[in-house]
């Protein structure tokens, strides 16, 4: 009965070790991409160039805020920061 399972134990290895010397394939190891880390200063920076570049853009960033539940970026929530970038970005 021992003998069976120490078989079955080693037939397991064998499998994993042959599975292993061929190595991973690059589509087992395919994750799905981390969400981005949006700071206030990056959406600042944003913010900054898009003013810059038109003072009319001014009123379009103050609605984006203002649709998140703030009147400053640093109202917002965290996890509404990647919203508000693709937002911006969008200008």
């Amino acid at each position: 009965m021992i003998e069976n399972k120490i078989d079955k134990l080693i037939e397991a290895i064998e499998t994993l070790t042959e599975i292993l010397s061929k190595g991973v394939k690059a589509e087992d190891t395919k994750k799905e991409k981390p969400a981005e880390n949006v700071t206030l200063d990056q959406l600042q920076d944003i913010c900054l160039k898009l003013v810059r570049k038109d003072r009319k853009n001014k009123e379009k960033i103050v609605k984006i805020i203002a649709d998140q539940g703030g009147e400053l970026l640093k109202d917002i929530d965290e996890s509404k920061l990647p919203q508000v970038k693709a937002a911006l970005e969008a200008i």
